[in-house]
């Protein structure tokens, strides 16, 4: 009688590791050497044949490329001849020069123009877990788990925001804080009238001497970040000969 291969193996293991420091987006768009100027025709009153000229885009010359240096780590490991897996990846990344509009004093001729304004870093975690849990000729089961965590943290920021500008559902940019936080006034119940009270720029109680305008955000209260920053989702994957169903959770 020939030998059955015993599924019982010695557990396999890969590990890779990867570092890379490259130049990544798309600035043709926004990066503009000189000022675009059209000089189209139109018929004044109908049939007055008329030239105009406007400025559609001023030069932006200083505008370069958005920068990433970025660490990678990750290990697979199996056992039972890959019928329980597990994958890991680790990473960390430095963005520098990221691109996004600043507001300008409108010297130029632009209220809001692209420009290099901010750094980041972030780092995060991401795992993903499959089963084989029956592996027939015409029935197949496998499960698969996934889980994901990431933080990110604006370190440079070439911008100035009003706290109206901040205080969006969105989320906005402040150093030391995510790309996208979650900023709100500080609350402090109701008065004698019912009006809702804050404090305000000078550490007053107020319902109404909210500086919108301010420029100092000291006196907001961070809420956290708009985006998740942890993730999972879990998803069963039955085969019926040709017939292929999947249930998936997050």
């Amino acid at each position: 009688m020939p030998l059955q291969p015993s599924p019982f193996q010695p557990p396999c293991l890969e590990i890779q590791t990867t570092a890379s420091a490259n130049s990544t987006a798309n600035i043709t768009s926004v990066m503009i050497p000189r000022s675009v100027i059209f000089i189209p025709r139109f018929l004044l009153y109908g049939f007055l044949p008329q030239a105009q000229i406007y400025i559609e885009s001023l030069q932006n010359k200083d505008l370069t490329w958005e920068k990433q240096y970025e660490f990678n780590f990750g290990f697979d490991f199996g056992v039972l001849r890959n019928r329980i897996s597990l994958s890991t990846d680790i990473y960390s990344r430095r963005g520098f020069d990221l691109i996004g509009l600043i507001r300008t004093s409108g010297m130029g001729g632009q209220k809001w123009k692209y420009a290099n304004y901010a750094d980041m870093k972030s780092w995060g975690v991401e795992f993903t877990l499959n089963t084989k849990n029956i592996q027939r000729k015409d029935f197949s089961w496998t499960s698969n788990l996934t889980f994901a965590y990431n933080h990110n943290e604006i370190t440079n920021l070439e911008s100035t925001s009003s706290i109206f500008d901040l205080m969006v559902a969105e989320g906005a940019p402040l150093e030391g804080y995510p790309v996208r936080g979650l900023f709100s006034l500080q609350y402090k119940g109701l008065n004698g009238q019912g009006i809702p009270q804050f404090i305000n720029e000078k550490g007053e109680l107020t319902s109404t001497g909210i500086n919108f305008q301010s420029t100092d955000p000291a006196y907001l209260k961070y809420e956290g970040s708009v985006d998740p920053t942890v993730t999972g989702g879990f998803d069963n994957q039955f085969k019926l000969g040709n017939l292929i169903r999947t249930s998936y959770q997050s």
